[in-house]
């Protein structure tokens, strides 16, 4: 787990934190907040009877917040108001500690995580992508399959995890022949996004934080089953080469400014560099994975984030557009 790998590396350089475990709220910690109109305080209470107020807090890492679970703590049919309520306290209790303290503030990792927002913007900045079509319209997608019939691919609108009971599934992004479009068109009330496919020298992650940059390959072309998407490898316990690399500086440049549109300090980007020796932007993620990369790579991301968090606000984060 990231948290866990980036608490373990505070501990080793002696730095102080606060962990809060948002399932937890009720029983772990408690929250006021006071507002009289000429000023406005934060009280966080830990069991272990520490209290953070929002002038101790240096930087916030946030990090897959679960909802607060009430269970034992009010009457059964209380349940989900309690954690309805308790919800709205932790959103206002982030709304109350400043934004710049925040590597990425929640309401900006909401805003960024709109797939067709991400490819407007990054072809806006200069960053080529790959042409797409995102519909649920049988006519206009076997139009737009023609059109790219060298090869198309077609993976989920927002993201391809979904929960089957206990059980977390994975869609991954498939390359689509002639029956495989027909299957999926079969069930054309659910919009897929469709996208011509890139021949792929390999696949980049790009891992920004502040002014600092981890551009890493992942040789997703050595093995069949990762060729479209590498992700799958996972899954069939196939460990891919992953290596540091340099990238072109306008291509870094570019996913920098990126950042600024949406005013992040964070954000894990998926690039391809295709045989035709371009670079094409894919996706990015404000909240995305990387502890992975650096147990595989030993770039140190986790030093790059705590001094991200340590340093405060470094004014570039914003760009008008």
């Amino acid at each position: 787990m990231a948290t866990d790998y980036l608490i373990l590396r505070a501990r080793e350089r002696g730095t102080e934190y606060v962990r809060i475990n948002t399932e937890d709220y009720g029983r772990a910690f408690s929250v006021t907040l006071l507002l009289d109109g000429s000023c406005a305080k934060v009280a966080i209470k830990l069991r272990d009877g520490r209290t953070v107020k929002e002038e101790d807090i240096t930087g916030v890492f946030f990090r897959q917040p679960r909802a607060p679970d009430p269970t034992g703590v009010v009457e059964k049919d209380d349940v989900p108001f309690a954690r309805r309520e308790m919800l709205e306290h932790l959103r206002s209790l982030w709304r109350m500690i400043p934004e710049h303290k925040w590597l990425n503030h929640p309401r900006l990792l909401m805003a960024a995580t709109n797939k067709v927002d991400q490819l407007l913007k990054a072809s806006e900045v200069g960053l080529a992508i790959p042409p797409t079509c995102i519909s649920n319209d049988v006519g206009d997608v076997r139009e737009f399959v023609a059109q790219h019939r060298v090869d198309v691919v077609v993976k989920a609108v927002k993201h391809g995890f979904y929960a089957t009971g206990d059980a977390i599934e994975f869609a991954i992004t498939q390359a689509m022949d002639d029956a495989a479009v027909d299957k999926a068109l079969a069930n054309a009330a659910v919009p897929m996004n469709w996208q011509r496919h890139i021949a792929k020298q390999y696949d980049i992650r790009l891992t920004l934080i502040g002014k600092r940059t981890f551009a890493t390959a992942i040789r997703s072309q050595d093995h069949v089953e990762t060729k479209v998407d590498w992700r799958a490898g996972d899954s069939q316990g196939i460990h891919l080469v992953h290596e540091p690399i340099e990238l072109p500086a306008k291509v870094v440049e570019r996913c920098r400014r990126l950042l600024r549109r949406f005013a992040l300090r964070y954000a894990a980007i998926d690039l391809v560099l295709g045989q035709d020796g371009k670079y094409y932007f894919l996706e990015m993620n404000p909240a995305g994975q990387w502890a992975w990369i650096e147990q595989l790579t030993g770039q140190a991301i986790r030093d790059a984030i705590l001094d991200e968090l340590l340093a405060g606000p470094t004014g570039d984060t914003h760009e008008v557009s």
